[in-house]
Protein backbone atom coordinates (compact mmCIF):
# COMPACT_ATOMS: atom_id res chain seq x y z
CA UNK A 1 0.00 0.00 0.00
CA UNK A 2 1.61 3.11 -1.12
CA UNK A 3 1.22 7.30 -0.61
CA UNK A 4 -2.71 8.27 -1.05
CA UNK A 5 -3.94 4.91 -0.78
CA UNK A 6 -1.78 4.15 2.60
CA UNK A 7 -2.99 7.85 4.07
CA UNK A 8 -6.83 7.10 3.19
CA UNK A 9 -6.34 4.10 4.80
CA UNK A 10 -4.51 5.36 7.99
CA UNK A 11 -7.38 8.71 8.46
CA UNK A 12 -9.85 5.69 7.80
CA UNK A 13 -8.62 3.59 11.14
CA UNK A 14 -7.55 6.31 13.21
CA UNK A 15 -11.09 7.93 12.50
CA UNK A 16 -12.54 4.59 13.51
CA UNK A 17 -9.94 3.92 16.42
CA UNK A 18 -9.31 7.10 18.25
CA UNK A 19 -12.28 9.84 16.55
CA UNK A 20 -10.91 12.90 18.96
CA UNK A 21 -6.88 12.00 17.94
CA UNK A 22 -5.64 14.71 15.41
CA UNK A 23 -4.15 12.17 12.64
CA UNK A 24 -3.92 14.91 9.78
CA UNK A 25 -1.25 15.98 12.01
CA UNK A 26 0.85 13.11 12.03
CA UNK A 27 2.86 11.82 8.76
CA UNK A 28 2.82 8.67 7.84
CA UNK A 29 5.16 7.22 5.12
CA UNK A 30 5.95 3.44 3.69
CA UNK A 31 9.22 2.69 4.86
CA UNK A 32 11.97 1.52 2.57
CA UNK A 33 12.35 -1.66 4.51
CA UNK A 34 13.44 -3.23 8.13
CA UNK A 35 16.45 -1.19 8.54
CA UNK A 36 13.98 1.76 9.80
CA UNK A 37 11.31 -0.82 11.09
CA UNK A 38 13.86 -3.03 12.85
CA UNK A 39 12.61 -6.10 14.02
CA UNK A 40 8.99 -4.95 13.64
CA UNK A 41 6.56 -3.60 11.05
CA UNK A 42 6.45 -0.41 11.87
CA UNK A 43 7.92 2.68 13.71
CA UNK A 44 5.95 5.15 15.37
CA UNK A 45 8.35 8.01 15.63
CA UNK A 46 6.29 10.40 18.81
CA UNK A 47 9.04 13.41 18.47
CA UNK A 48 8.75 14.01 14.59
CA UNK A 49 4.94 12.66 14.62
CA UNK A 50 5.77 10.30 11.86
CA UNK A 51 4.60 6.67 11.35
CA UNK A 52 6.65 4.73 9.58
CA UNK A 53 4.67 0.99 7.79
CA UNK A 54 6.91 -2.17 6.50
CA UNK A 55 3.67 -3.73 5.36
CA UNK A 56 0.94 -1.65 5.39
CA UNK A 57 -1.42 -3.85 7.05
CA UNK A 58 -4.12 -2.84 9.48
CA UNK A 59 -3.20 -4.45 12.27
CA UNK A 60 0.25 -2.47 11.92
CA UNK A 61 -1.98 1.02 11.13
CA UNK A 62 -3.75 0.18 14.48
CA UNK A 63 -0.94 -0.57 15.93
CA UNK A 64 1.00 2.18 15.51
CA UNK A 65 -1.75 5.17 16.22
CA UNK A 66 -2.16 2.88 19.56
CA UNK A 67 1.56 3.87 20.16
CA UNK A 68 1.20 7.25 18.88
CA UNK A 69 -1.98 8.13 21.32
CA UNK A 70 -0.55 6.26 24.06
CA UNK A 71 2.98 6.67 26.28
CA UNK A 72 4.90 4.44 23.68
CA UNK A 73 6.69 1.22 24.30
CA UNK A 74 4.36 -1.94 25.06
CA UNK A 75 3.33 -0.96 28.65
CA UNK A 76 -0.39 -0.75 30.43
CA UNK A 77 -1.18 2.36 28.51
CA UNK A 78 -0.27 1.23 25.12
CA UNK A 79 -2.19 -2.35 26.11
CA UNK A 80 -5.21 -0.39 27.13
CA UNK A 81 -5.20 1.51 23.67
CA UNK A 82 -5.08 -1.78 22.15
CA UNK A 83 -7.77 -3.60 23.53
CA UNK A 84 -9.90 -0.80 23.03
CA UNK A 85 -8.81 -0.50 19.28
CA UNK A 86 -9.78 -3.82 19.28
CA UNK A 87 -13.21 -3.47 20.99
CA UNK A 88 -14.29 -0.41 18.55
CA UNK A 89 -12.85 -2.77 15.44
CA UNK A 90 -15.37 -5.31 16.35
CA UNK A 91 -18.20 -3.14 17.11
CA UNK A 92 -17.43 -1.78 13.24
CA UNK A 93 -17.58 -5.08 12.01
CA UNK A 94 -13.84 -5.57 11.56
CA UNK A 95 -13.72 -9.02 13.00
CA UNK A 96 -10.48 -9.65 11.30
CA UNK A 97 -8.75 -6.76 13.02
CA UNK A 98 -10.40 -7.08 15.89
CA UNK A 99 -8.78 -10.85 16.56
CA UNK A 100 -5.45 -9.38 15.02
CA UNK A 101 -5.27 -6.44 17.75
CA UNK A 102 -6.58 -9.09 20.57
CA UNK A 103 -3.82 -11.25 19.79
CA UNK A 104 -1.51 -8.86 20.51
CA UNK A 105 -2.44 -7.49 23.59
CA UNK A 106 -2.57 -11.62 24.25
CA UNK A 107 1.45 -12.10 23.47
CA UNK A 108 2.74 -9.09 24.85
CA UNK A 109 0.56 -9.74 28.50
CA UNK A 110 2.35 -13.48 28.04
CA UNK A 111 5.74 -11.94 27.32
CA UNK A 112 5.89 -9.92 30.61
CA UNK A 113 4.00 -12.30 32.66
CA UNK A 114 6.75 -14.93 31.87
CA UNK A 115 9.56 -13.05 32.61
CA UNK A 116 12.52 -13.79 31.28
CA UNK A 117 16.19 -13.68 32.86
CA UNK A 118 18.29 -11.34 32.34
CA UNK A 119 20.41 -14.21 30.53
CA UNK A 120 17.82 -14.47 28.04
CA UNK A 121 17.84 -11.01 27.24
CA UNK A 122 21.08 -10.88 26.38
CA UNK A 123 20.85 -13.92 24.41
CA UNK A 124 18.68 -12.35 22.36
CA UNK A 125 20.87 -9.30 21.68
CA UNK A 126 23.55 -11.83 20.31
CA UNK A 127 20.53 -13.48 18.12
CA UNK A 128 19.67 -10.44 17.02
CA UNK A 129 23.15 -8.93 15.97
CA UNK A 130 23.69 -11.83 13.96
CA UNK A 131 19.78 -11.68 12.45
CA UNK A 132 20.06 -7.70 11.89
CA UNK A 133 23.06 -7.18 10.29
CA UNK A 134 22.13 -3.59 9.84
CA UNK A 135 21.50 -2.95 13.18
CA UNK A 136 23.76 -0.96 15.61
CA UNK A 137 23.94 -1.30 19.28
CA UNK A 138 21.19 0.67 20.05
CA UNK A 139 18.78 -0.94 17.55
CA UNK A 140 19.10 -3.98 19.03
CA UNK A 141 17.92 -3.20 22.42
CA UNK A 142 15.15 -1.56 20.73
CA UNK A 143 14.12 -4.63 18.55
CA UNK A 144 14.42 -7.04 21.66
CA UNK A 145 13.13 -4.22 23.81
CA UNK A 146 9.76 -4.32 21.31
CA UNK A 147 9.98 -7.71 21.46
CA UNK A 148 9.31 -8.43 25.34
CA UNK A 149 7.29 -5.30 25.52
CA UNK A 150 9.47 -2.29 27.07
CA UNK A 151 10.92 0.45 25.80
CA UNK A 152 14.47 0.87 25.21
CA UNK A 153 14.65 2.84 28.08
CA UNK A 154 12.80 0.71 30.08
CA UNK A 155 14.42 -2.76 28.70
CA UNK A 156 17.88 -0.64 30.14
CA UNK A 157 16.48 0.41 33.57
CA UNK A 158 15.78 -3.49 34.05
CA UNK A 159 18.68 -5.08 32.20
CA UNK A 160 21.79 -2.64 33.37
CA UNK A 161 24.28 -4.56 30.95
CA UNK A 162 21.99 -4.13 27.98
CA UNK A 163 24.26 -1.32 26.29
CA UNK A 164 27.43 -3.36 26.92
CA UNK A 165 26.24 -6.51 25.87
CA UNK A 166 24.80 -5.10 22.60
CA UNK A 167 28.20 -3.38 21.66
CA UNK A 168 29.62 -6.80 22.55
CA UNK A 169 27.10 -8.94 20.47
CA UNK A 170 27.08 -5.92 17.36
CA UNK A 171 31.20 -6.28 17.65
CA UNK A 172 31.42 -10.10 17.48
CA UNK A 173 28.68 -10.50 14.79
CA UNK A 174 30.61 -8.03 12.80
CA UNK A 175 34.13 -9.87 13.15
CA UNK A 176 32.31 -13.17 11.93
CA UNK A 177 30.83 -11.47 8.84
CA UNK A 178 34.01 -9.97 7.98
CA UNK A 179 35.71 -13.77 8.29
CA UNK A 180 33.09 -15.16 6.74
CA UNK A 181 33.40 -12.81 3.74
CA UNK A 182 37.32 -12.83 4.01
CA UNK A 183 36.95 -16.73 3.83
CA UNK A 184 34.90 -16.31 0.95
CA UNK A 185 37.36 -14.31 -1.13
CA UNK A 186 40.04 -16.57 -0.40
CA UNK A 187 37.87 -19.43 -1.75
CA UNK A 188 36.89 -17.60 -4.73
CA UNK A 189 40.09 -17.20 -5.47
CA UNK A 190 41.41 -20.27 -4.99
CA UNK A 191 38.78 -21.46 -7.48
CA UNK A 192 39.25 -18.79 -10.15
CA UNK A 193 43.76 -20.31 -9.66
CA UNK A 194 42.18 -23.62 -10.60
CA UNK A 195 40.47 -22.69 -13.62
CA UNK A 196 43.47 -20.99 -14.83
CA UNK A 197 45.73 -23.86 -14.67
Amino acid sequence: MRGIRLRKRFEELARLLFPRWKSERWSIQTSNGPSRCVGASGYCDRTHRAIYVYDGKDVTLAHEICHAVSTGGHGEPFLRALRQSAAKARAAGLTTLANELDAEVTGYEQARAERPTAADMYLDLHEAADDLPLAYPSSLIRAVARNHGYTASEFRKRYRRADAVAKSAWAKANERRKRSAERRQQLQRAAAGKEKS
